[in-house]
């Protein structure tokens, strides 16, 4: 089985927080290669996917600074040496080949700005556990999935054969695997149709919280072409704010955590192992709710003291969501929050600002 070498010739990225994509870098196809390199090979993993083509695109880049760094997608692009692309059915064949005990395997979803890049941290303090921070591999197949004709068979057979290929890529050294994703919970019926037993943890946090967080770290004077994008969570709303203002950003903010919250509860009742923590109890009582997201996950024990040190740290350390970099930041005044309370109150439901799931994790 053969994929193509694809030779970098210059990075040309704009957006550090934009989706990975292949126009990401200018390259130049080279020779034929192997397509098991990118099974045994720790440095090659999964960066995004090249729909048009239908092939797979994978970085090779340095695993070492791949595993400290906050998010998957952009430590990929910024220590790539070349790329390898993939066709669609040799992928699906080599993942035919990967066994996966989907016991051993987490995904980790969230509304955003809720701490779950710092529980990916802590995940990361278990030995023999690999972790992968917003694989944006996800991200896109969110996208295609409802913007394109692809059909969700086919959606489907992709998120199985990726999710195997980044679980291989980490060798025979990992015992248990954790997926972070973005802020996006559109997946996770078929993530549940792959790996019906996959452990699920869902993390929130409420509305208004939610959003000054996200004010501060994205720009919500974003491009249209972007806010356009962003929007597909209101396409079928009347009397939306224009593109390109600061109150079309609050729909998006608002209309997007409405829907990581609708999700979460079809995935819990469809009947995945879930364990659902809000950010405020995090916050409040950390040791707890970590210690209780790990036996969930049926991983190992780790000491309170290893806990109180990923507490310390920023666990966006390195990245445009620094602390240092998003605490200058324009939050949100408070005629803006009514413009939240309105998105939510238009398209929430029964899902209020302040809505706290049921079965979320109480600590005693």
């Amino acid at each position: 089985m053969q994929g193509n070498l694809l030779l970098i010739q210059k990075k040309r990225r704009s957006d550090s927080q934009g989706v990975a994509s292949l126009n990401d870098f200018h390259f130049r196809e080279a020779e034929p290669i192997d397509a098991e390199l990118v099974v045994w090979n720790r440095d090659v993993t999964l960066y995004c996917l090249d729909h048009e083509n239908r092939r797979a695109i994978f970085t090779d880049a340095s695993s070492e600074y791949i595993d400290t760094q906050p998010f998957l997608y952009n430590a990929q692009y910024e220590s790539a040496r070349r790329l390898i692309a993939i066709p669609y059915d040799v992928l699906h064949a080599l993942a035919n080949q990967i066994d996966i005990d989907a016991n051993r395997v987490t995904f980790l979803y969230s509304t955003g700005r809720c701490g779950s890049t710092l529980v990916g941290q802590v995940f990361r303090e278990i030995p023999g556990v690999s972790v992968f921070l917003e694989p944006d591999v996800f991200t896109q197949l969110t996208d295609i999935r409802q913007r394109s004709a692809s059909s969700d068979m086919e959606i489907g057979k992709l998120v199985d054969s990726c999710t195997k290929l980044l679980c291989a890529s980490r060798g025979r050294s990992a015992s248990a695997w954790v997926f972070k994703f973005r802020s996006d919970v559109t997946l996770g019926d078929l993530f549940h149709i792959s790996l019906p037993e996959a452990r699920v943890i869902f993390m929130y946090r409420g509305a208004e919280g939610y959003a000054r967080s996200a004010a501060r770290a994205y720009d919500l004077m974003m491009r249209h072409d972007r806010q356009a994008l962003e929007s597909r969570n209101i396409a079928e709303w009347n009397n939306c704010a224009e593109l390109g203002t600061r109150e079309r950003a609050i729909e998006i903010l608002a209309a997007n955590w409405v829907s990581a919250m609708t999700h979460c509860q079809r995935i819990r009742d469809v009947g995945a192992p879930m364990f659902i923590t809000r950010y405020e109890d995090l916050r409040a009582n950390p040791l707890a709710v970590l210690a209780a997201v790990i036996r969930h996950c049926g991983l190992p024990e780790i000491g309170p003291d290893v806990i109180a040190r990923v507490l310390c740290r920023d666990s966006q350390e390195g990245s445009d969501l620094s602390r240092r970099t998003v605490a200058a930041n324009e939050g949100l005044r408070e005629e803006e929050l009514e413009v939240l309370r309105d998105a939510i109150r238009r398209c929430g439901g029964r899902i209020a600002p302040d809505f706290v799931i049921p079965g979320t994790f109480a600590v005693d």
